[in-house]
Parts: structure tokens; C-alpha cells; sequence
């Protein structure tokens, strides 16, 4: 039972059913739309109503497999035997027939199907029929039946050989299928063989090669007995004319196994465009059957000069000579070839350079490579270049290789060149000025300046800092207004452009409000620094020192444990006497400081204590 519903069937039946244990009552059919790939369509029986009896039905859901129509092929064959005719001297059938049946094995029509035989060496196929066979009709419907045919002559063996041939099955459609043929070929008794070959013809600088040609018919004994002899005739084109042997020549019987040669050469037309012409040797024995056998001589064209070009050579990193402070000289070398079959004409190369390669002395950026390179060879091209730009970076320089035939550009090429640095050696300071700082008065303007030689000649850069902040131009001079009290500290980073190496030099000093010296009563006798008072203080003190003599330039300044001047309260010279200073140390942390009174040589320290 069949239904188009979409969804389902309600399948009602009636009548008497006698069922012994297990049986079926219900069979359905299913017709299925065409699919184009491997469908599965699931089927289950939902439900079954009785309208009387003690069945006891089991539903089983199950599944239909829908499979896409395909292309498929077959191919049957029967096997083919030779015998040989000892009157006759020949194979029976001679030519005989292989045919071969193919069948739609699919769902689908195919069209235009082959049949192809293999590459073999024992069979001669005739009257114009080649390796390939076309199936009869060219249309096949699912389950019919053609045929491919060959008329096939066996060559004379000297024992009995069966081979089995892999036949390749094909159509228009895609469908294939391999298939074997076997052939027996029962030995031969006294029977030749023909072999023909001829020379290959060349273009060798311009000519053809060889001129003449030579054609070759080789009479073989192939049978198991002493070979019938006989005559070989060649038939040859118009525009062929023979220049040594005779187109017909008698061979003599030949021991099996043995064979005889017959060469003939030809010259033929050089200056046409290319083309085939073929010869026909025949060999007729004395007795048994006929043998033929054609042989192509190819004429290639002179087609002219062809010139082409290799891509240059050049090293592929050039090399610092740490020495000479320079690149070793690259060689550049190039290569053209004439390979078509006449003399060029003039053949020029031509470099373009990176900007920082240069020439080397004597060269010439194009070259001249020959004003008619002969067909077949070859010449060669150099350049030297020099490494132009010295330089402490890694780079990528180009060459661009160019070559022109009667000035058209037919080549070109480029190649990468690694430069690698040259080594580097960083800028030295030779000097700075002021040499020494350690104080200098609130609201002074201070200039510094360094001093800086590179041996590589590399361009210089100056950094300066003040108190840290990058400040200043890139110039070895820097000046600042110095006005705030307190420890300043500037720096000078220098660098040239090729590392990041660096040298540097600081200057670290204190600048403070010098405070009002008060001369005291009395005489001094010898240079002194009184310990101060109060000590420990808190936050000011009174420091005094003594100056036995006049005209000297007296520096008082105050320095914490690491030696670092913190405060200047004296820096100008000063008459014989005996001096006091207020030392106030706002601003300053708790702990230890020392006072130190410098005039000339003579340097005197005390410790003091400071509160908080």
C-alpha cells in the first residue's frame, strides 16, 4: 500500500487472519523521491486497533536507505589465442579480432565510453584502429550492453607467451573500471620480425643535427627456427631526397635471434617551419606474411635567436674588515644564454644601485655582453661595488639586474645584500667645565659645558638632567638660574647615534643664601673652629672660627654623615680676627652634621647635633 500523505497514513483492514504463534498480517511499500546523496528516512507504526481477536501485535520501528543514481561501467572480455600456421608461415587469425563487451552497471545513461589497451610490445594494432577503442552505441541505458573492437596482428615470438592486458574502462560522465584481457601467442616456426627507429633531429648553434638523417628497418629472426630470407622496400615524402643506400635491399635467412640492419639517410628542407614527415618500410619474406612499420623524422624549426638570463650572484652579507675600517669589494657576476637557433644581436646587463652601494673604480653601471652571442652558447658579465655608506647599523641594500636584447628589457631580477654593522666605539669626555663644584650662592647662574671626542667620527648627542628633568638643548653647553637653597645635581648623558652605550658626567653641589659674617672682639693667633653653642641645638647655633691672617678666601659649610655639603654659610675672603655665624637648620632632618672651615691648605671639622 502506497500513500502521498506528507505526515503519516491511517491504513485501516478488514477480514480473518488465522496466525499460529508468530506470523505477519501487514507488508507496505514505499516509493522514493530522487536524492543526491545516501538519505536514511526512519518508518515507525505508531498505533493498531483491533476490532476483535487475541493478538498480542509487536510494533518494530525501523528505517528505509535511499541511495543517489550513479554512473557505473563493466567491462567483460574473453580470452584471444594465436596459433601459428607452419605452412603458411604465419599466425592464424592474422589480423585477428579482440572485442570486448561493456555494460551500464548503474542507474544513470553514460556516453561516449573507451576502452584503452596498455603500452605493449607483442602486438601490432591495424587498419588504422590505435590503443584506444570507442564503445558501440556511444549511449549506454542502465543494464545495456556495447562493445569496443581491435584488429590486432601478433608479433612472432620464438615460445609461447600469455600475457593478461589491464584494459582502462572510461565515459564522459566520470564512471571508470579496470578489466583484464588475456592473449595467448603460441611460438612462431621460421618467421622476421620489423623494428624501425630513426635519428632525433636537433637545433645545434643555429643548424639542424644531423643532416642527413638516418632511418633505420631491422629485420629480426624472431621465430624458434632459421628465418625465411626476403627483401625490405622504404617509401619515403617528395621533399625527402635519399643520400646513401637503396630502397629496396634483400636480406638473407638469419639464424633465430639474429638480426639484420638496413640504413638509409636523408636530407631534408631546413628552412620551413617545423614538420613530420613519414617514412613506410615494408619486409617481404620469401615465405609467410607481410610486415610494415612507420617511422617519423621531425624537422624542428629555426626559430631564431632566444635570448634568456640567470638571476645574478652576489654575496649574500658583505664583510667589515675591522683592520682596513672597511667592506671588502662585492663581486656582482651574471650569465645570458642564446638558446634558440640563430646569433643574437647586441646584448647589454645594466645594475640599478641602493643609494648606498657604489661603483668601484673603472666599472660601468651597463655592460655590453656581447654584440651577437652564437645560438647554443652562453656568456658571462661582472661588476665590483664598494660598500659607499660606513655605518655602526644593520641594513638591506638591493641590486636590480637588468638585461636587453636590442635595448628591450627581457630580464630582470633583484637580490638583497645584508650590510652588517661595523663596530663601535663609544664617545669618550676629554673633559668638563667647572672641573669641581660643591656650593654655589642662591640666585647665581651657572654655566657647564663638556668637552667630547667619537674616533668613528659617529654624530654626538648631548642629554642634560637637572635633578633628574630632562633640561637643556642637545648642545654640549647648559646654563640655569640657580635660585632655591638646597643639594642641585646636574648631568650630561652623551651618546652617539649607533649604540646603546652611553658616558655621562654630573656635577652634585649645594646652593644656599650666604649668611652675614660678624667680626668679634679680639685678637686671633692661629686659625681656628670653635666647637658651636648650644650643641645639640635646636634649630639654630652659633659656630665662630679664627683667621690669623688677611686676604685669604674663607669657605664655611656644613655637611652631613655621607660628606654631602647640605649648606654654605661662608665663601668670600676675610681680614685677621676672630668671627661668628648664626647657623639656622630649617629645613634640615635630625642627627648628626659637621661644620667645616676651609682656607687654603688648612681645613679644620667639628660635630654637631642637630634636634627635632
Amino acid at each position: 500500500m502506497y500513500s502521498d500523505a506528507p505526515s503519516g497514513a491511517t491504513i485501516s483492514i478488514t477480514g480473518q487472519s488465522l496466525l499460529n504463534q508468530i506470523g505477519s498480517i501487514l507488508r507496505l511499500s514505499f516509493k522514493a523521491t530522487e536524492v543526491t546523496q545516501n538519505s536514511v528516512v526512519p518508518l515507525g507504526i505508531a498505533s493498531m486497533v483491533f476490532s476483535g481477536g487475541c493478538l498480542n501485535p509487536q510494533l518494530i520501528d525501523g528505517q528505509i536507505k535511499i541511495l543517489p543514481k550513479t554512473h557505473a561501467l563493466k567491462g567483460i572480455s574473453t580470452p584471444k589465442i594465436f596459433s601459428w600456421d607452419d605452412v603458411k608461415n604465419e599466425y592464424i587469425p592474422s589480423p585477428g579480432i579482440v572485442q570486448v563487451d561493456v555494460i551500464n552497471i548503474g542507474d544513470l545513461p553514460v556516453t561516449n565510453a573507451v576502452v584503452t589497451f596498455p603500452n605493449q610490445t607483442d602486438l601490432k594494432f591495424m587498419f588504422g584502429s590505435g590503443k584506444v577503442a570507442t564503445v558501440v552505441p556511444s549511449t549506454l541505458q542502465p543494464g545495456e550492453r556495447g562493445s569496443a573492437t581491435w584488429y590486432v596482428k601478433p608479433l612472432p615470438v620464438p615460445a609461447e607467451i600469455s600475457n593478461q592486458y589491464d584494459l582502462a574502462l572510461s565515459c564522459f560522465e566520470g564512471a571508470s573500471a579496470t578489466f583484464r584481457q588475456f592473449i595467448n601467442i603460441k611460438a612462431a616456426g621460421s618467421a622476421v620480425r620489423l623494428e624501425c627507429s630513426s635519428d632525433t633531429i636537433r637545433v645545434v648553434k643555429g643548424a639542424h643535427v644531423p643532416d642527413p638523417a638516418f632511418v633505420y628497418g631491422e629485420i629480426l629472426s624472431a621465430g624458434n627456427s632459421t628465418s625465411p630470407s626476403g627483401t625490405v622496400t622504404i617509401e619515403w615524402p617528395p621533399d625527402l631526397t635519399l643520400t646513401s643506400g637503396n630502397a629496396t635491399e634483400a636480406f638473407s635467412a638469419l639464424p633465430t635471434g639474429q638480426s639484420q640492419t638496413m640504413s638509409l639517410s636523408f636530407s631534408y628542407p631546413t628552412d620551413q617551419p617545423a614538420k613530420d614527415y613519414t617514412l613506410k618500410i615494408a619486409v617481404d619474406p620469401s615465405t609467410g606474411a607481410n610486415d610494415t612499420c612507420l617511422v617519423t623524422l621531425r624537422i624542428p624549426e629555426l626559430s631564431g635567436p632566444v635570448v634568456t638570463a640567470a638571476c645574478i650572484t652576489a654575496p649574500a652579507n658583505a664583510h667589515y674588515d675591522e683592520t682596513k675600517k672597511s667592506y671588502d669589494p662585492l663581486n656582482i657576476t651574471g650569465k645570458v644564454f642564446n638558446t634558440g637557433t640563430a646569433s643574437s644581436d647586441t646584448i647589454t646587463a645594466r645594475l640599478t644601485l641602493a643609494p648606498s652601494l657604489a661603483l668601484a673604480s673603472g666599472e660601468m653601471i651597463q655592460k655590453t655582453i656581447s654584440a651577437g652571442l652564437a645560438a647554443g652558447d652562453s656568456a658571462d658579465v661582472s661588476w665590483v661595488l664598494n660598500v659607499a655608506l660606513i655605518s655602526c647599523i644593520g641594513r638591506t641594500d638591493t641590486v636590480r639586474y637588468s638585461v636587453f636584447h636590442n635595448a628591450v628589457e627581457i630580464f630582470s631580477c633583484t637580490v638583497s645584500i645584508q650590510i652588517p654593522p661595523r663596530s663601535n666605539t663609544p664617545p669618550e669626555i676629554r673633559s668638563k667645565t667647572p672641573a669641581q663644584l660643591d656650593t654655589l650662592k642662591a640666585g647665581s647662574t651657572q654655566d657647564f659645558n663638556v668637552t667630547v671626542t667619537d674616533t668613528d667620527g659617529d654624530p654626538i648627542s648631548y642629554n642634560w638632567y637637572l635633578n633628574g628633568v630632562p633640561v637643556g638643548s642637545n648642545q654640549p653647553t647648559y646654563s640655569s638660574l640657580f635660585g632655591a637653597n638646597g643639594q642641585q645635581h646636574v648631568r650630561c648623558v652623551v651618546r652617539d647615534n649607533c649604540s646603546e652605550d652611553s658616558v655621562e658626567v654630573s656635577w652634585i653641589f649645594f646652593v644656599s643664601d650666604l649668611v652675614t659674617v660678624e667680626q668679634l672682639p679680639g685678637i686671633a693667633d692661629d686659625f681656628a673652629l670653635v666647637e658651636n653653642y648650644p650643641n645639640p641645638f635646636k634649630p639654630s647655633t652659633m659656630i665662630e672660627f679664627a683667621i690669623a691672617a688677611t686676604g685669604q678666601n674663607i669657605r664655611l659649610d656644613i655637611l652631613d654623615v655621607n660628606g654631602q655639603v647640605v649648606r654654605l654659610l661662608v665663601n668670600e675672603t676675610l681680614a685677621r680676627g676672630r668671627y661668628g655665624i648664626h647657623f639656622d637648620a630649617l629645613g634640615l632632618p635630625g642627627g648628626i652634621y659637621f661644620a667645616r672651615l676651609r682656607c687654603g691648605s688648612l681645613q679644620q671639622i667639628r660635630s654637631m647635633y642637630l634636634l627635632r
